[in-house]
């Protein structure tokens, strides 16, 4: 994720609502968007919150409480790149040891040992 996001949901966290808007507006992934979301949900404007949790693609979390769900987009636990987070985003499925054969060999050579 992008430092000025972490710093985008701080400042959010802290009650600086505005110059956390102005840090998301610059951004157009799936973390910008769903902070957004949630900061428009705390400015208490459901349909453009609406509207970026379909962006998001987070629309299950139309509901959340606002600062726990800031908490958990900083955690990233709901979306990573890793191999290891490829089923929270793909639905698929990979064995501890194909993921260790992955990260022992990033360039993708297809090795048997």
């Amino acid at each position: 994720m992008h430092k000025e996001l972490l710093q985008a949901i701080d400042l959010a966290l802290a009650g600086q609502w505005d110059a956390a808007h102005q840090i998301v507006q610059q951004y157009e992934d799936m973390p910008a968007a769903w902070i957004h979301a949630v900061l428009h949900k705390i400015e208490g404007d459901p349909d453009n919150s609406r509207y970026w949790y379909r962006r998001a693609g987070k629309t299950e979390h139309f509901s959340d409480e606002p600062k726990a769900e800031l908490a958990e987009i900083r955690e990233g636990q709901d979306f990573g790149f890793g191999l290891e987070n490829v089923d929270k985003i793909f639905g698929l499925k990979f064995s501890a040891e194909q993921v260790k054969n992955r990260e022992s060999n990033p360039n993708g050579d297809d090795v048997h040992g």
